[in-house]
């Protein structure tokens, strides 16, 4: 599954990876402002992060290459106010356990994507531009504005 979000709308939109007109505009809201999907062990998570420093899931039933995505396959688990600040990344890990999310606000947390629990906390005292994981998820490297 492929998300966008259009700016300025901040409308959703998916397609499943094979492009068919198989596209589905989920929802709008101009606050959204990164995104990823992670797969779990258990199902695919759309995470959508946005400019008040809250996360939305959405789960989506897996999806097979032939069926059709669908608004139906999709169920909205909530929100979780995780920032102070516009979230800047979201990034699931290799393995698809934790979801790292940074922000204006300073800091870079980790989440269970399972649970959706709050697993570790990082503050820098600056803005957080930009975070990421290295390749096997064990390092995480980050950039702060001055």
């Amino acid at each position: 599954v492929f998300a966008t979000v259009d700016v300025p709308d901040g409308a959703v939109r998916m397609w499943h990876h094979n492009f068919e007109k198989n596209r589905i505009k989920y929802l709008q809201d101009s606050s959204i402002c990164c995104m990823t999907v992670a797969k779990t062990s258990n199902d695919v998570q759309l995470v959508i992060g946005t400019t008040v420093g809250t996360i939305r899931v959405v789960r989506m039933s897996l999806i097979s290459p032939s069926s059709k995505l669908r608004s139906s396959s999709l169920k909205r688990t909530g929100a979780i106010n995780a920032h102070d600040g516009k979230i800047t990344t979201l990034q699931a890990s290799f393995e698809g356990s934790i979801l790292l999310s940074s922000s204006h606000d300073g800091n870079i947390l980790l989440w269970d994507l399972e649970t959706h629990a709050l697993k570790h906390s990082f503050n820098f005292g600056q803005a957080i531009n930009v975070a990421s994981f290295s390749p096997n998820s064990l390092y995480c490297a980050f950039s702060v504005s001055p």
